[in-house]
Formats: C-alpha cells, structure tokens, sequence
C-alpha cells in the first residue's frame, strides 16, 4: 500500500543500476507523451537515475496508463513484470508526473517520515473518508531518509488541502515559521534540492556527475573521477571532441594511467568505444546511438579542466526496419536556424511506412508534429522525399503547424526527412517512428502490415479483426484475449457502430491477478442510469466524458456490447492490463475488509470499527462521525441487520458554506412509542444536540424530507436494552440558499455545493438572506465570479436586493461574466438556464458599518454607489 519522501528503507525495491524502462499506453496523446519524456528528462538532469524505452529483454518497467485510482504509482520497483503509474484525469501535469515519478524512483510522501509530527500537524477530522491512510506515519522498515532533513518545499510534499473534505478546509500545516509565517508545501514545480540530494544518495550517484542535454558544450574536471551522460533527441547522434596533450600515456600502455572511457548508450554497461589516455591530435568519437556516456580517471587533476567538447548532430543515415526519429531538443522547443536531413533506408522490395497523428488523438501515436504553422510552410516545416536526396520531383509533402491524422507509405525503400526552422517562433517539434513493410504485404494486406523478422504478417485497424485468409480485415466484434495487457474496441470505432450488434470479449491473465479496463472513449445510446437500447455489460451506457474504470474480481472477465436497430454511436475504446490482486492470500493480512487497488492494496474495517495503527487489525470503535461531502449516505449500525442494544451513534455532517443540508429517507424501521422513549433518532440544527432540535422521530413510518436552515446538522441515533428493529438508511444532500448571519468575522458563500470540482448546475433558483446585527450592515466580497455572459445578463447570473424579499426590495443590480464588489445588506438570487454552465461564485461576507461601496463589474442596468440602509 502507497502511503507514500522519506526514501525506501527495502533496497529490493530499488531499479538497478538506476535504469527504468518504460511504456506509454497508446490511449495517450503525442501531447501527454511530451509531458512525460519531459518529467522523465527532468529527473535525468538532476540525479543518475535513467528511463529508456523498454525493450523485450526487459522484466521489469513501468506502464503509463490511467487508473481510477487517478494520480498514482507503486513505490520502487515491485518485480514481477508491469506496473502501471496511472495518470489520470486532471493528472497530466509536468509537476504531477514528475512527482508520480518520485514513487517510482522509490520515495514515498515527505509527511509520513518518522519525524514528521516535529515539523507538521495533520488534521485528520478535515480528512476524505477512506483517505486517512494517506497520512499515516511509516515504520523504521519502511522508510529510510537517509539522514536528510524534512524538507518543506519537496515535489513529494502535499500540499495544505490535499484529499480535503472541502476547500476550505487544511488537513497539513506546517509546524514551524520562516520569516515569520508558514512555508509553503506542496509545490509541483520542480525537484527540491532536497530531492536531488536524497535521490543521489539513494541510487549512489557519483559525486561528480553531470547529464547534458545542450545542442553542444564543453567537458570539464571537477574531480579526480568524474561521470557525463549525454542524451540527444531520437534520430541524433553526438559527436565528442577531446584535446591533445592532456595527458602523458601513450595509447593507455601502462596499469593506472589516466584515462577516460567513453561507452556507447546510457550506462557503464553499454559499449565501449573509446579509451582516451593522450594524443597529440585532437581524438574524436561518434555515437551509433543517441546516448554516450563518459567516465574520466585522474590520479591527479590535470593543469586544464577543459578536455573535451561535443555536439549533437541532426540527420544522419539511419538503416533499420523500426527506428524513431526526434526534432533537435525534442521534448524542448527546438531552436532556431535548424536544417536537419534524415535518410530511412530498409531492405530491398520494402516499404517505408510512416504514419502521423494530430496532438489530440488518443490511440496509435506514431507521429506527433506541431511546428510553426504559415501557408506554403515558408519558415519552419519538414518534408519527405522519395529516395535520398531533395529533389522537388521527388516530393512527397510538405508539412507544419499541428498534422491531422495522416499515413505516408514510399514507393521504395527509401525517403529523406528535411527539418529545417528559422529564426523567428519555435515549437515542440515532432516525434516521428518509422516502419518497413515487404512490398508485396503493402499490396495483399487490405489495411496494415507488420514487419516479422523473415517476412510480414498482416494486421488492421481499431474496430477490425482478421479473416481466416490473413490478409482482409472485417468488423471486429468480440473475441478471446490472453495477455498481461490489450486493447478492444466496438464495431467501426471511432465511426458509429453498426445495428443489431452483439459482442463478447473473453479476456484472461495469469492467476492471481485482476484485470483492470480503462474506457478511454465511451458514447453509447442511453442516459447512464436507463440502459434499455445499446449497453456495454456491466450496464454502461451514455456518455462519460471522465474516465470509466473497471476492475474484475478474478484473472477472468468476460465484456458484451449490445445495440438496437435504431440510433447509433461513436461506440468505446478500451484498454485493459492485468494488475496482481494482493487480497487473494489472507486478504493480504487485513483483519476484516482488503481493498486492492492498482499496484497495491489497503485495508478498511467494518462499521463500528477502526483501523488500527498497524494498518491491517480492527478495533472497536466508537460510532461518531464527521462528514463533509456534500451528498452521502448513513445508515443505522449493522443495517440492513438489527442495530444492537444500547447504542448511541452520531452524526455531525457540514457541507459547502451558504448551502443547506436535506436529509431524505430510503428505509425506517425503529421500536415505537408515543414519545419516542425507547429508540430513537433525533435531527439538530446545529453542530451539537444543543442546536435547536429539528424532530425526534420512531416507529415505523418514513419521516419526510428533513431541512436544516444552515450548512451543519447534528443526528443522534439511540437504542435501549429492549426491542431492536431493521433501523433506517438516509440520505444527506446539499440544498443552495439559506439565511445567514453576520458579524465581525468572515463567512462564506459558495455558489453550488461542489465549487471548485464541478461547474453549477442547470436550471439553478437560489436565494441567501444575510441578516446583520442592529445598527450594522452587510459586507460583501466576490472572491471569484464566473458565469455565462451576456449584454443583458440574461442567461445565468446574479440579482443583488437591498433587503430581505424581493418582492419590496430595491433591486441594486444583476451581474454576469466576471466580478469583485462589496455590497451592503442585501438579498443574493441566484439563476441559471438550461444551457452553458460556468465556475460560478466564491463570496465573504461580515457585518460592517453601513457605508458607500463602489462597483467595477458588468451589470445590465444599474451604474451607482450602493448605500446601505442598515
């Protein structure tokens, strides 16, 4: 389970050598792939740790995918094959994968080092259910800092509100100040030194190391043992020069001479291709690959620090049946006055095939460009020849700015690629792969053909499969997949499935593994909740613009699609991978409840119970609870069980601030008596059962809708040590509006429950009335205003009245788009249409004296000083 810096104490969970292979999940775009080469490029830059792509010897990698789980990653090295950094919605952040990267590397949260209560305080109330585990601390076993201090501003902080119950809520603060107030935490900018410090302790990273990215620079001694790697873009070469007469050796004749050694790849296991111990000429050396990495041995310093130089070199003769090719600094902008030529060449009677795809598409990236866009392509752009030179004739495009979907298939076996960029804008470049078919499969295979070591095999496209004959392809509809991860798709995907189909995918993995599915496009006939037309087993149906995510209870699943004969739809594309189930043996030592989740587990105890400090035992509990979700649901103890005898349980729920809370019943059944004597449940409204009581209710008939008058209620449920009864399910839900009191502190008024998650509602009608002690008027501040604008403000927006109804109010104004005023005592109406939904509104308000206040805002009809009548 990933409580999450505090380094890993278990050093088999440590990469070897710092070498990390990995794979992205094709669902991703070109876009999102940058993102992650850049968050990979950034913990090369700082420490000796190295990803590379995975190759079929490798074991062990990491998987880029998306998981419900959202942003998360097992810690260190887990062994076994695959494990998955899931990057979710809203997760595609430079800052956030960098972090997510952390936890692979092997480090957990700063905040769970043993130390920790020294330096924050965790506000465990404040927590999301089910999210206290995030915090807790780790064990000597666990964990190993390493000796570094806590470190406020590492990437592996959270930050003050992280998994709270509602955004004005902390659940982190730190204990100390700095200069007289608190640090910051949680930053998801960039590796803290702190990071790089421990990280290179971690791995054992040479004292003098340097990785260098630059198009060229220079080599110097720090050191009597020094270590550079030096990584260029796909499709680059380097090209490293070193100085004569630094060293006195000739030709490395004797035991213990200086040298440097300089290695073909990214490790100090790659191939040697040069031992430098002194010349009198200037010695240079040239990469086969994109990578060299460069190791020097002194006895002692020489008079000049200056050895060597380099430089990354564009373009080049490259023969390979697969092969990628990057843009100069690719995943960086690439710089001006660029001129790069590339020539393919594979066998003879094959094809060059490359295919390209626009940043947001999502499945099968292969070639992703965005340079600077300008008709004709004039300044900066990249065209493809037929055959090895550039030669008009010979043309096959011209292309810039951002590629739609596009295949380009030679006529021979070989093309010229020519980038070149001038000296004005620059952009992200492209990152293209290359492949090579046998001329003869381009012409029998009807959609796509795959390279084999001695021949082709043919293959097709997203929603088709291949007939018996090998060559031709048919809609896909169903079928049996055993592997540690795949893809399906429905019926012509990304176009309309066709009527009246009826498919079933039996999917199988290794044993004791579950498989996890990702809808990363799911639209299918129907609203979500009624299935009736065209649905995918386990009832899906509608259309998510959120991720949908299906875990299996077993290394088995079997997946059906079902469509009428009437409307059809752009159908769903589905990624599954198998992810190892560590609640199948003893429930993976959790006493009562084991809840696997991608890469790990956790464990949770029943009602009435809690988690112990161990993590895995249960303990008696006491039955109080604190909630701050804005809808949820509670139940009487043991439901739909007897609740036991002499019970007491409590509730104290609190939702957005300027919202009320309304509690509905689905099931009541309680001992009756006239008065309630026996068993009973009782509503405040308030934070305590010494808030006005709302009612007191038993029997065995459903109370209607209960509404508190403010964003807080207190329940209490009841039993004596007689008759017990099935007991009640609830329901708590946010309702907007209400009356509000000021005085001199701050309040809060939000525009709909889930501010700041979700945008508001349809259709919305809300009122606050915010009454102020005598001789006092109202203040109020919008702290952020964001709704659907308008000339008129006739769609969504907000009426301010200078009094209690609207009815014998003044109307002071109505307001749309955006805006930050002060009011006085007033009525706030909210109103939203139909249509377009916006961020809506964050406002204080406290008591002041009355006051003119002026307004810098759009409004339909109303231009003046607001006085307050108070």
């Amino acid at each position: 389970r990933r409580k999450s810096r505090a380094a890993t104490a278990k050093k088999d969970r440590l990469w070897p050598g710092g070498i990390i292979p990995y794979e992205i999940s094709t669902s991703f775009s070109g876009e999102h792939k940058c993102i992650f080469q850049q968050a990979m490029r950034h913990w090369e830059a700082h420490t000796c740790v190295t990803f590379i792509p995975r190759q079929d010897n490798h074991t062990d990698y990491i998987y880029f995918t998306v998981d419900k789980c959202g942003c998360c990653s097992y810690v260190g090295r887990r062994g076994g094959g695959a494990q998955a950094i899931s990057i979710g919605r809203n997760c595609d952040k430079f800052g956030i994968v960098v972090h997510e990267l952390g936890h692979v590397i092997g480090f957990w949260h700063e905040h769970t080092r043993i130390d920790r209560d020294d330096y924050v305080t965790i506000f465990y109330k404040n927590i999301q259910h089910g999210q206290d585990y995030n915090f807790d601390k780790l064990k000597p076993d666990d964990v190993d800092s390493l000796g570094e201090p806590y470190d406020y501003a590492s990437i592996m902080h959270y930050s003050k509100d992280t998994f709270s119950k509602a955004p004005y809520l902390n659940t982190i603060l730190p204990n100390n100040f700095i200069e007289g107030k608190r640090p910051e935490i949680g930053q998801r900018y960039s590796l803290s030194y702190g990071d790089i410090k421990q990280t290179n302790k971690l791995y054992h990273c040479p004292a003098c190391f340097k990785t260098l990215t630059a198009e060229k620079e220079s080599l110097r001694l720090e050191n009597s043992s020094c270590v550079w790697r030096i990584i260029a873009p796909f499709g680059s070469f380097i090209e490293i020069n070193f100085f004569p007469s630094l060293w006195f050796s000739n030709k490395c004749a004797k035991n213990g001479d200086d040298y440097v050694i300089v290695q073909d790849g990214y490790s100090s296991q790659s191939p040697v291709i040069g031992k430098v111990c002194g010349s009198e000429e200037t010695y240079t050396l040239k990469s086969t690959t994109n990578r060299l990495y460069i190791q020097a041995h002194f006895s002692t310093l020489p008079l000049f620090s200056l050895f060597a130089t380099y430089k990354i070199i564009c373009g080049g003769i490259l023969k390979a049946n697969v092969g990628t090719i990057q843009s100069p600094s690719y995943p960086d902008y690439y710089a001006p006055n660029q001129d790069c030529k590339w020539i393919i060449e594979v066998l003879e009677n094959r094809k060059v095939a490359i295919i390209m795809h626009h940043f947001e598409f999502t499945y099968g990236l292969f070639f992703s460009l965005q340079l600077e866009s300008y008709k004709d392509c004039i300044y900066d752009r990249l065209e493809i020849y037929e055959g090895n030179t550039v030669n008009k004739s010979n043309l096959i495009g011209r292309f810039c700015g951002q590629i739609k979907t596009k295949i380009i298939h030679s006529r021979g076996n070989t093309v010229l690629l020519h980038f070149h960029s001038d000296n004005s804008i620059q952009k992200a470049g492209f990152h293209i792969k290359q492949n090579e078919c046998k001329s003869l499969g381009f012409q029998v295979c009807e959609q796509v053909c795959i390279v084999e070591i001695d021949g082709y095999r043919c293959d097709c496209n997203a929603g088709y499969s291949l007939r018996s004959d090998g060559k031709t392809c048919e809609v896909a509809c169903g079928g049996y997949l055993k592997a540690e991860s795949g893809s399906f798709f429905s019926p012509n995907y990304p176009l309309d499935y066709p009527p009246s189909a009826n498919c079933t995918w039996e999917i199988e993995t290794k044993s004791g593994y579950q498989i996890v599915i990702n809808f990363t496009h799911f639209d299918v006939e129907g609203m979500k909740t009624e299935c009736g037309y065209d649905y995918v087993e386990e009832r899906y149906c509608g259309f998510y613009d959120e991720l949908l995510v299906y875990t299996s209870t077993s290394n088995y699943l079997k997946v059906q699609f079902v469509s009428d004969t009437t409307v059809g739809k752009s159908g769903f594309a589905a990624y599954f991978m198998a992810d190892l189930d560590e609640c199948q043996n003893n429930k993976g030592g959790c006493e009562q409840i084991c809840i696997n989740t991608i890469g790990s587990y956790r464990c949770e105890c029943d009602i009435g119970f809690v988690l112990a400090v161990d993590g895995k035992h249960c303990k008696e509990g006491g039955c109080k609870f604190q909630l701050h979700a804005s809808e949820g649901e509670i139940t009487s103890p043991g439901y739909p069980l007897d609740y036991p005898n002499a019970k007491l349980c409590q509730w104290h729920i609190v939702t957005t601030p300027g919202h009320r809370l309304a509690i509905g019943f689905e099931d009541f059944v309680l001992e009756n008596h006239a008065q309630c004597k026996y068993d009973r449940l009782e509503f405040f409204d308030g934070g305590s059962n010494l808030s006005k009581l709302l009612g007191v209710y038993c029997g065995n008939i459903v109370p209607r809708k209960i509404y508190a008058t403010r964003n807080e209620i207190f329940i209490s449920f009841s039993s004596d040590e007689s008759v017990v009864r099935r007991g009640f399910k609830a329901f708590y839900s946010s309702v907007c509006g209400g009356e509000l009191k000021a005085d001199e502190t701050v309040g809060y008024v939000y525009s709909h429950s889930h501010y700041g998650d979700d945008k508001y509602g349809k259709n919305l009608r809300c009122e606050w009335r915010i009454l102020a002690p005598p001789k006092k008027g109202v203040q109020v501040k919008f702290l952020q205003f964001d709704f659907e604008s308008d000339l008129n403000c006739a769609f969504d927006f907000v009426e301010v009245f200078d009094g209690w109804e609207k009815s014998d109010s003044k109307l002071l104004g109505r307001f749309c788009g955006e805006m930050v005023s002060f009011f006085k005592k007033l009525l706030i109406l909210l109103s939203t249409d139909d249509t377009e939904e916006r961020k809506g509104f964050m406002a204080e308000y406290r008591s002041a004296l009355p006051r003119i206040s002026s307004i810098n805002t759009t409004y339909r009809h109303f231009k003046e000083s607001l006085i307050n009548n108070g």
